[in-house]
This record gives C-alpha cells, sequence and structure tokens, in this order.
C-alpha cells in the first residue's frame, strides 16, 4: 500500500504507512486552506503518453464556502477537482478550475482522452444551476499538463456520478447513473 503525502500541492508516494515521511503534510494546501485530502471518485487512466491519470476531489476538512446557500455541511465544504499524474515513481497534481462556479461545487472528475486533447470532466453540486449545466469540462491541449478552465458541456443531464470507458482507441462510452436529487 501506498500512501499520498503533500507538500503544498506537490505529490509524493510513500510506502511507509506508520509516520508522515520527511516531515510533508498528508493534506494539501491550495490558497490559504491547509486542510484538503483526496477523494478519488473514479477509475485511474493510462494517457498516449504512458502517464497515469488519477481523478481526485480534494475536500477540505472542515472549511465551508461562503458561496452557496445549502443547508448541508458536506455541499457547503470547499472542493477543487484535480488530476493526479504519474510517470514512473514522480507524481504531480494540476488544479481543474472549476471556479467560474463556485468553490464548493467540484466534485466527481473523470477523464477521456482524444488524438488532440485529454478532458477532465466534474460534475457540479451546485443545484441551483440548469440541468445542461450539471456537468463541465476542462481541456488540455498539451497532454494533461495543464488545462483550460471548466466551462458548462450544455449536456442535459441529471446531476449524479458520470464516468466514461474506453472502448477503442478513439471511441469512448459515457454513461451516467440516473437517481432522483434530495
Amino acid at each position: 500500500n501506498y500512501r499520498f503525502e503533500f507538500d503544498g500541492t506537490d505529490v509524493y508516494i510513500s510506502s511507509d504507512i506508520s509516520s508522515v515521511t520527511g516531515g510533508r503534510s498528508l493534506n494539501a494546501t491550495i490558497g490559504a486552506v491547509s486542510d484538503y485530502r483526496p477523494f478519488f471518485s473514479q477509475n485511474p487512466v493510462v494517457l498516449a503518453s504512458g502517464a497515469v491519470a488519477c481523478p481526485v476531489t480534494m475536500l477540505s476538512n472542515a472549511e465551508l464556502s461562503s458561496e452557496t446557500t445549502a443547508a448541508a455541511t458536506f455541499t457547503k465544504l470547499l472542493k477543487h477537482n484535480a488530476l493526479f499524474s504519474s510517470t514512473d515513481d514522480a507524481w504531480s497534481m494540476v488544479l481543474i478550475d472549476t471556479s467560474d462556479f463556485g468553490d464548493f461545487c467540484a466534485w466527481e472528475p473523470f477523464v477521456v482522452e482524444n488524438r488532440e486533447r485529454v478532458y477532465v470532466y466534474s460534475r457540479n453540486l451546485d443545484a441551483r444551476v440548469d440541468d445542461e449545466d450539471f456537468m463541465l469540462v476542462a481541456s488540455s491541449d498539451d497532454g494533461g499538463v495543464t488545462f483550460s478552465a471548466s466551462v458548462s458541456t450544455n449536456m442535459l443531464v441529471p446531476s449524479n456520478r458520470g464516468y466514461a470507458l474506453k472502448v477503442q482507441d478513439s471511441r469512448w462510452v459515457m454513461t451516467h447513473t440516473d437517481h432522483p436529487q434530495e
């Protein structure tokens, strides 16, 4: 087993599960908040470059957003989507910018790659938006090193976990599990 450790937003893996190694924190620091922990909700994807890309939501342990009137504490927690990438044993993390939609809305990202771009789709947890804004997308023209800011996909979908499966070199199937919202 390995554990992810952080130095700010730099990611390290550790095989030492008895203590934090090298003085690094188990929680990432994003902006001025230093209590983010990773929530892996999707399978990793091997990109054309050979890098392993792990979509993750960085979830605050306690910091709440002032950008929502939601009642549930979970919904109000600060959240950022990110992509952990690895070639060999070197890990990096790139944040996926969803700030145009709120600092609480990022959730359950997943990765799709075609010949030109890498895409990170994100679920939008803001229940105030229209159905076509429940899924956001950010794109990368450099193999997943940097990403554009997320925009609405304008796809009519329910607010639930998305998933994409590569079925051939250039063909993906995207599914959603439909369930009622609370």
